[in-house]
């Protein structure tokens, strides 16, 4: 299914104008469907055709450059991919036809909101119809490397009718206040009003963090703490650093791959010399096996040792 080709529609949003470009200009009609219908699975809502069901060119480009933001987003790929000459050769090799025809990446950056906005309604409509009447999220802070920017992501969990345990994660949101119980609370609410979650039985699953467990305590839910981060404290806090020995064994590791994983072309360069010193030593053995003369012998040893030395 293309991201365009959504053929059902919410009756209590503005679609008029929608609809009756679609009726009229691409001659497609539309039944009313319910939402369990029309929204199977993230996987057919991502799937895709081969060939675009439309003669009209604008159509199919601005499915292209969908299409495109699509591929970028899921591969976590840069939109200047469709920039690069490399991409151009393989649509041509495979007989791709204009490939002069692909978008420039501001275009795929511009269609990013768009796509995001129809993923997130997709969504929406999917756990409003599908979740059952108990369900666990997750939620937890983190940082980017890059910039240092605090985010919040929260994840929901439940199995369905098919006894299938369902996981997805709602959002990813940047958050630059302060990581308190007071704060972090009103923020989780608003999202599962989003997704109309606050009147089902929520059990939230948390780290062991007094924020967590105090947003937790504000809110009146029930606290799950996470075994993976117990078993974390257990094992690096009471553990290692509680065993001088151990601890000491665990940094001089550390140590050693931090050496191993950023002086990786020191480490190739002495395999490599070590690789032609050991190629040099046997051709010369062969040649002093095969000669007579001693004192030929006596220079080629002093040839021979003098790499060895300098290596040494």
């Amino acid at each position: 299914m293309w991201l365009s080709d959504i053929k059902a529609f919410s009756t209590n949003i503005s679609t008029t104008s929608l609809l009756n470009h679609v009726e009229k200009d691409h001659k497609m009609s539309f039944s009313s469907k319910s939402v369990e219908e029309s929204t199977k699975s993230l996987h057919d809502y991502f799937a895709t055709e081969r060939t675009v069901p439309s003669s009209n060119k604008t159509v199919v480009k601005f499915i292209l450059i969908r299409d495109l933001v699509l591929l970028c987003c899921r591969d976590l790929l840069p939109f200047n991919l469709v920039d690069g000459q490399g991409l151009r050769d393989f649509l041509e090799k495979y007989k791709v036809s204009a490939v002069d025809d692909l978008p420039h990446r501001t275009s795929i950056s511009r269609a990013l909101t768009t796509v995001y906005t129809d993923c997130k309604s997709w969504l929406v409509d999917h756990v409003r119809s599908n979740c059952p009447a108990t369900v666990a999220v997750t939620f937890d802070g983190w940082s980017d490397k890059y910039r240092r920017r605090n985010y919040v992501t929260l994840t929901l969990h439940y199995v369905n009718k098919f006894y299938e345990l369902i996981n997805l994660t709602l959002s990813t949101s940047h958050f630059p206040d302060r990581h308190q119980a007071k704060v972090i609370l009103p923020f989780i609410e608003s999202l599962l009003d989003t997704f109309r979650l606050s009147q089902k039985k929520i059990y939230m699953v948390t780290d062991a963090a007094s924020n967590m467990k105090a947003t937790c305590n504000l809110g009146s839910y029930e606290n799950i703490s996470r075994v993976g981060h117990a078993l974390h404290n257990l094992v690096n806090v009471d553990g290692f650093r509680q065993t001088e020995s151990l601890n000491g064994l665990v940094k001089k590791v550390k140590n050693i791959v931090k050496a191993l994983r950023y002086r990786t072309d020191e480490f190739e360069k002495l395999t490599k010399d070590q690789a032609l010193l050991a190629a040099e030593i046997s051709e010369w053995s062969e040649v002093l096996l095969e000669d007579d003369d001693d004192d030929e012998a006596e220079e080629l040893l002093q040839a021979l040792f003098h790499p060895v030395k300098m290596i040494r």
